[in-house]
């Protein structure tokens, strides 16, 4: 009877070896993981999606009465898409489809799928933004830059819109 004695081995393997045994053997594959990057075992990262959450927090819009709800724990399922991290987002949220409403209004009734064409570079947008450091708003107008943002036809109107429903444009712009 001979003398057995546990002696560690070592197996040199270049990549694409390494790689062939990776898509083979499930059993290496933690070994050959510890060894060797992703890329040179051809393993391509997945993307890390909404769904990959499992769990989201957060508050949402009420669609019985638009209240913000209270912070609460979600599965991330499709029911709870609109589900925003904090009650200021949700909020914001809020806010942007009201003013998309008023935007409608003010653009003849058309909405910014209708008016908009973001290949005119001669068709002025104009939208609105909150500059922190100064403490106001700012008045833009674009041509060919998309943002997502409430576009109107006419610096007027947005400047109107803005007057008449200061309260919403500051929860839009998370500035309450």
């Amino acid at each position: 009877m001979g003398n057995k004695t546990n002696m560690e081995k070592t197996i040199k393997l270049n990549a694409e070896q390494a790689k062939a045994l990776y898509e083979k053997d499930n059993d290496l594959r933690h070994t050959l993981l510890h060894e060797f990057s992703d890329e040179e075992l051809g393993i391509k990262p997945k993307p890390f999606t909404w769904y990959d959450l499992k769990e989201v927090s957060g508050c949402f819009v009420s669609g019985v009465d638009s209240c913000i709800s209270y912070p609460d724990l979600f599965n991330s399922i499709d029911p709870h898409r609109n589900v925003a991290p904090t009650k200021k987002d949700a909020k914001s949220s809020r806010a942007k489809h009201m003013l998309l409403q008023l935007a409608k209004h003010y653009n003849d009734g058309q909405t910014e799928e209708e008016w908009i064409d973001w290949g005119d570079n001669d068709q002025a947008k104009h939208y609105v933004i909150f500059d922190h450091y100064k403490n106001r708003n700012h008045f833009h107008f674009t041509f060919c830059i998309q943002i997502p943002t409430v576009y109107f036809k006419t610096r007027e109107d947005l400047q109107k819109c803005v007057a008449d429903n200061p309260e919403l444009w500051k929860e839009y712009l998370k500035t309450k």
